[in-house]
């Protein structure tokens, strides 16, 4: 081997050793990161998403994170403990992933369909979103039931809104009404917020299952300002953050919105023609297939522009870049979270497969 090939191993054994470049976990593939210490912005990663769970045919199997199985995957949620919890949406269960990567049912039958109880009993019909409430109970989208869901820390799942009837009726319980049940998230006091894009607006419930409109007019169309009279364009994936911000994909007008607890609504980042461009708010665009987002403590917001193949990133001050490129061709990631140490995790629906990227150094 030549001077240059024993050069070139040295440099990359340096490297290694200072955590600058990392192998990926489903390729192979070496990716190299900027130092953490370095002055001007770091060049996005690209390359193949480190495979977390899953991957390979449709399936249902539990077991070591490796060797489980999923069937269209999409709702993702994190608790505080860094359990991962999937609305495994072909398999009509719900599935949760420890910190050790084992990967359990966590309530669902597998057989589609809609009843309470235990929760090897109870039945659920293409669930497809998910989040953790107060108490660590987790809540989930039932769409095919057009039902919002409850499974208790001791795995008794019941009906916390919705009559199973599309349409549009606020009220307690199972007197609600919902057109489409499309993301559900919590807030740090327990309500929960749900898109009904059908009826273009975003839906709260609260801890006793009262559901009322939260924001937007029913009109669709894209108009800022106080939460009952702003108008949105196809709302359909959900985000929020400590301090009670709601952040809404509107995939209509290709932008993020902000519901704030001040009863505003804002427009984050985007515009109404598709595209990709980083920079400051106003002139960053994203893809008509923005599939998932989410917060951090930060201020952050993180967007799985699926259609672009990146993860985005908006700032607190408005301006996005671009975090990570997906260049592998099997990889399609859609739905998007985080964990309290800045993990990302992304559900692949067409690979029956979980990823993780690390937290940033």
């Amino acid at each position: 081997m030549g001077g240059f090939g024993l050069a070139l191993i040295a440099a990359l054994v340096i490297l290694l050793i200072r955590g600058l470049v990392t192998p990926s976990a489903s390729s192979g593939a070496v990716a190299v990161s900027a130092p953490p210490d370095s002055v001007s912005s770091p060049a996005p990663l690209s390359g193949s998403l480190p495979l977390y769970a899953g991957g390979g045919p449709a399936g249902h199997a539990n077991g070591a994170a490796g060797l489980a199985r999923f069937a269209g995957p999409f709702g993702l949620a994190v608790d505080n403990g860094g359990n991962v919890y999937v609305a495994d949406t072909g398999n009509h269960v719900i599935r949760s992933i420890t910190p050790t990567g084992l990967v359990l049912d966590l309530a669902g039958s597998g057989i589609e369909g809609f009843a309470d109880g235990p929760r090897a009993a109870a039945q659920f019909s293409s669930p497809n979103a998910v989040t953790v409430g107060l108490g660590s109970a987790v809540y989930v989208a039932d769409a095919g039931n057009l039902r919002i869901r409850a499974i208790s820390p001791s795995g008794v799942v019941s009906t916390l809104a919705g009559s199973g009837d599309a349409g549009y009726v606020d009220g307690v319980g199972d007197l609600a009404q919902f057109a489409l049940t499309g993301a559900v998230v919590a807030d740090p006091t327990g309500n929960l917020y749900v898109s009904d894009r059908l009826n273009g607006v975003i839906r709260k419930i609260t801890p006793a299952g009262v559901v009322s409109t939260y924001a937007g007019a029913g009109v669709r169309g894209h108009v800022d300002g106080p939460l009952l009279t702003a108008q949105f364009n196809v709302p359909t994936r959900l985000g929020a953050d400590p301090l009670g911000n709601v952040y809404v994909l509107d995939t209509g007008d290709n932008s993020v919105r902000r519901l704030a607890p001040d009863g505003l609504v804002s427009t984050v980042a985007g515009g109404s023609e598709p595209g990709f461009a980083d920079g400051p708010a106003a002139e960053a665009r994203f893809s008509g297939e923005i599939l998932g987002i989410t917060a951090d403590g930060t201020g952050a917001v993180y967007v799985m522009d699926a259609g672009n193949r990146r993860i985005r990133r908006i700032a607190g001050d408005g301006v996005v870049s671009t975090l990570f490129e997906v260049t592998d061709p099997n990889q399609t990631p859609g739905n998007i979270k985080l964990d309290r140490a800045g993990a990302i995790y992304l559900s692949d629906r067409e690979h029956n497969a979980i990823y993780r990227l690390a937290p940033p150094r």
